[in-house]
């Protein structure tokens, strides 16, 4: 019976965010609706169970009840049309999520944590609990398992990070493809790039791992993909799209704030489309003010992870900035002249070294241990090994010649960004313990952060090796 509630309430969420991504995309674009309707139905289910727990709302079968069909009516449109092919797309999702009823879930010390927090969102006593979820786990994988705790009594919900990898596969590909200049055609270059997914155990593990580093990459890496984009589709429905995304970044890991407004800055520098969704980023940045001083004011507990007081000050003063930028976008533009990705790659390389002569023991052990993790006990296998021969192949000049021609801006701001986010990684171990050996780290764990930054700059490197004729790679 608990399996059967469990895949029901499964279903309905993504059936729920699929009747509303039927009328965001278009009717032939059905891998944008496969990708976005759970995780975007499962957004807005998680912060309605956010606001009752901070306002004390006890959390019964009727208010849940009430707050989806709410939830439903905002979604829904009068017309909704079911053609043969989303029939048969349904089908096959249903088929995909009965899988995770055969699966184990894999279970850390952080994995019982969040079952323990889940049952304090649902007594809403989640901002007097000791050692406050808020703080240390953030919000959203806690607030999504209350949801099914409520039905299912089950303290682990395998269903949740197994359809988020479903959501972020299919993103990838598809990401990956549109690099491709849409040669769908199975070839080699597609039969790597499967190869490469599926031999990173780490990722693969995050199917079944209980834990938020999955869910958070994959709402980072999709926000980033949208605002990228000169989105074609009606301007209201894509800026809700846009902070429906920002909301999932924000609440899935608590320094995620400090991520989105170093990515929301850097974007406004090297992207001309992302400013078109200021509405959309604006009530992304003022339900973030909402949320970090709530934790501010009402967190009771320090955490060695990421936040203490003085660390969501940092968060809320970063969201701050991001908001003066985009106010004075067009000055901003101006000062962005003078800044391109090459002088960006450099300033992070000098941004590494930076600590070593602060904290050089600090810094070591930190980086040694990402390092170490990354190329042999943090259960990547060999894709990092991958990734360095495609950079030193693709954009080795880089290290040597700052004024040798970039082959093209949009697989070096791959690099750029998968550069910036382990920085930041690297960064983050100064506000806490350093990171240690093991894949069971923290910082190992956030490295799933950059590998989906990392796949689309070699599936890039794949197509420019391709366009220029150097087959002799291949061998």
């Amino acid at each position: 019976i608990k399996l059967l509630a469990e895949f029901f309430l499964t279903l309905w969420l993504f059936f729920s965010g699929f009747l509303f991504c039927t009328h965001l995309f278009e009717k032939k674009d059905i891998l944008n609706k496969l990708i976005f309707s759970y995780p975007i139905s499962s957004t807005y289910t998680v912060i309605g169970f956010q606001l009752f727990s901070v306002f004390g709302i006890k959390i019964t079968y009727t208010i849940i009840l009430l707050f989806e069909i709410l939830k439903f009516l905002s979604l829904i449109k009068l017309k909704i049309y079911f053609s043969t092919k989303n029939l048969k797309h349904i089908i096959f999702y249903i088929s995909l999520i009965i899988i995770p009823f055969f699966l184990l879930p894999w279970i850390t010390h952080d994995s019982s944590m969040f079952a323990l927090y889940s049952q304090a969102i649902l007594n809403s006593k989640i901002l007097d609990f000791p050692e406050s979820g808020l703080v240390s786990y953030g919000f959203y994988l806690s607030g999504l398992h209350s949801f099914y705790n409520v039905f299912t009594d089950s303290p682990f919900t395998v269903s949740i990070p197994f359809c988020f990898g479903i959501s972020f596969t299919i993103l990838l590909i598809k990401t990956s493809f549109n690099l491709l200049k849409h040669e769908y055609k199975i070839n080699l270059n597609i039969l790597i790039f499967l190869l490469v997914l599926l031999t990173t155990p780490m990722y693969i593990l995050g199917f079944v791992y209980i834990h938020n580093n999955l869910i958070s990459s994959f709402f980072i890496f999709s926000t980033f993909i949208l605002l990228m984009k000169d989105l074609k589709f009606k301007n209201f429905l894509n800026q809700i799209l846009i902070f429906s995304l920002i909301l999932g970044v924000l609440v899935s890991r608590m320094e995620n704030g400090i991520i989105f407004s170093i990515l929301g800055i850097f974007l406004l520098l090297f992207n001309k489309h992302t400013i078109k969704y200021r509405f959309g980023i604006y009530c992304g940045i003022f339900y973030g003010y909402f949320w970090y001083l709530l934790i501010y004011f009402k967190s009771r507990e320090y955490s060695d992870v990421i936040l203490s007081e003085n660390t969501s000050l940092m968060i809320l003063l970063s969201l701050l900035i991001l908001n003066i930028l985009i106010i004075f976008h067009s000055k901003l533009i101006k000062i962005s002249k003078f800044i391109n990705l090459k002088l960006t790659f450099y300033i992070l390389l000098l941004l590494i070294l930076i600590p070593f002569l602060i904290q050089p023991l600090e810094a070591f052990e930190s980086f040694k241990a990402l390092s170490l993790n990354a190329a042999l006990v943090g259960k990547w296998s060999f894709f990092w090994y991958i990734f360095l021969i495609f950079v030193f192949i693709n954009d080795g000049h880089l290290f040597y010649k700052y004024k040798k021609k970039v082959s093209s801006n949009s697989g070096l701001i791959f690099l750029v960004l998968s550069l910036l986010f382990f920085v930041l990684i690297y960064l983050m171990s100064f506000f806490r313990v350093p990171y240690r050996l093991g894949y069971g780290d923290s910082g190992n764990r956030l490295l799933i952060t950059i590998f989906p930054f990392a796949v689309q700059y070699m599936f890039f490197c794949i197509y420019e090796i391709k366009k220029n004729k150097k087959l002799s790679f291949f061998t």
